[in-house]
C-alpha cells in the first residue's frame, strides 16, 4: 500500500508478496507490457488493440486464484470492445457461472478455439465495471471456487499446465481509450482457503499482483 502526504507517495511496506509488480506501491509499469501510461495516478490505454499483458504466474494444480479488476472507457470503441483473461492456450478449460442454481455449470474444452480463456468480452461502455472470477489449478473442483461478481466465466488450466498470464484482445476498431483502476491476482489457497470450506473462508491475503492504484 502506499499513502499520499505532502505531495509525496510513500511506500509502506505489506505483509503480501508480490510475485507481479504491484502499482499500487511503485505508480510504475514493471512486470507489465502496455500500450499506454499511468496519468494522475491511474493506468489509461489507448489505441487499435491497447496491449495489457501481465508477466507469467504460477497455478499450481491445487491453487484457486481470484482475478479482480475495474475498468472504463472514455473513448468508445466504434466496433470492438476489450477482452481480457489468461493467455491464449488450448490446454485450458472454461466453466459459466448459472446465476439461478448458484453453481459452475460443466466443464467446457478450449481445444476448439485457444483464444476463449476471458473473464470480460468485447466490453464498451463508460460505466465503471468490476470483476472477480477465478483461474484454477488442474486438480480444483469448481463446486469449491466463489461466486463470481461482474463475470460469469471461469478459467481452469489443463493437466500439466501450471504458467499463466494477463492479457487483453480485441476484434477490428478505429480505436479506443479506456482506464484500468486496478488489477489484483490472489492466490485464495495460500490464504488458509480450502475446497472443504467451500466459498464460507476468506482469510489472509497472498496477492500476486494488487491494486494499480491504492482505492
Amino acid at each position: 500500500m502506499s499513502l499520499y502526504k505532502n505531495g509525496v507517495w510513500t511506500s509502506i511496506p505489506s505483509e503480501n508478496s508480490y510475485l507481479v509488480n504491484n502499482f499500487g506501491d511503485t505508480h510504475t509499469t514493471t512486470d507489465w507490457t502496455v500500450s499506454g501510461s499511468i496519468i494522475n495516478n491511474i493506468l489509461t490505454l489507448t489505441g487499435q488493440s491497447p496491449q495489457l499483458t501481465s508477466k507469467t504466474f504460477t497455478v499450481g494444480p491445487e491453487d484457486i486464484i481470484q482475478i479482480e479488476f475495474s475498468l472504463a472507457f472514455t473513448v468508445l470503441s466504434d466496433n470492438s470492445g476489450v477482452f481480457i483473461g489468461s493467455k491464449a492456450d488450448t490446454n485450458t478449460y472454461r466453466y459459466t457461472y448459472n446465476t439461478t442454481t448458484k453453481k459452475w455449470g460443466d466443464k467446457q474444452s478450449n481445444a476448439e478455439s485457444q483464444w476463449n480463456t476471458y473473464w470480460l468480452s468485447n466490453y464498451n461502455s463508460t460505466t465503471l465495471k468490476t470483476v472477480k472470477s477465478y483461474i484454477i489449478g488442474s486438480n480444483v473442483n469448481p463446486d469449491a471456487v466463489p461466486a463470481p461478481e461482474g463475470s460469469t466465466q471461469m478459467i481452469q488450466l489443463g493437466e500439466n499446465n501450471t504458467t499463466t498470464n494477463i492479457r487483453t484482445g480485441y476484434n477490428a476498431n478505429t480505436g479506443m481509450t479506456f482506464e484500468v483502476y486496478y488489477f489484483k491476482i490472489t492466490n485464495l489457497t495460500h490464504q488458509g482457503f480450502s475446497e472443504s470450506e467451500g466459498n464460507s473462508k476468506i482469510g489472509k491475503s497472498y496477492v500476486y499482483a494488487n491494486n494499480f492504484i491504492e482505492m
